[in-house]
This record gives structure tokens, sequence and C-alpha cells, in this order.
């Protein structure tokens, strides 16, 4: 089931236009350092990862965190607080 969280998040990022953003964020940021033999993976990841964080929208947000608490109750065996109902989402689906 943890496959199903990640293809789903994975997902959702690409419908949103994360992925091309980050792409187009990674590749300026090679271009301003002088090319790829001129810059490291953690140099990169360390310039990116803020904006990359900030930029993933929120039902992406909240529906990873549903998705993953779903995963985690079941993992334990344990049931959803009363009143509350999981869903698991599908690729392609999302709560908004």
């Amino acid at each position: 089931e943890i496959d199903t969280v990640r293809t789903q998040l994975r997902s959702q990022l690409i419908d949103c236009g994360w992925r091309d953003e980050m792409r187009v964020l990674v590749q300026k940021a090679i271009v301003e350092r002088g090319g790829v033999g001129r810059v490291t993976l953690e140099e990169l990841v360390e310039e990116i990862k803020p904006r990359s964080q900030s930029a993933v929208p929120e039902n992406v947000k909240s529906d990873l965190m549903l998705n993953v608490t779903s995963f985690i109750r079941k993992e334990r065996g344990e049931a959803a607080p009363d009143g509350v109902v999981e869903v698991v989402l599908r690729p392609g689906m999302s709560m908004v």
C-alpha cells in the first residue's frame, strides 16, 4: 500500500505542474553556476529544497497526510477514530 501512496503523490505532483517547475529551477541553478561539472547534487538540493517544499499545493499535502495516516493505522491494525471515514486515494483522485 505504501507504493499506492507514492504513486498517488507522484501523480499529483506531475498533474499540478510541480515537477516541471522544479525541473526549470534545477536547470536554471545549473546554468547560473556554470554547468553540470561546476555544481554538486548537495548544492542543488540545498538551493532548491526550500522552494520545492513551499511549492507543493495544499491539497496535495492534505491528500498525502490522509493517505499516510491511513497507511500507518492499517499497519498497526488500528481503526479510524469515531466519526472519521478513511479514504485511500488512488492515482488521479483528489480530495479537492
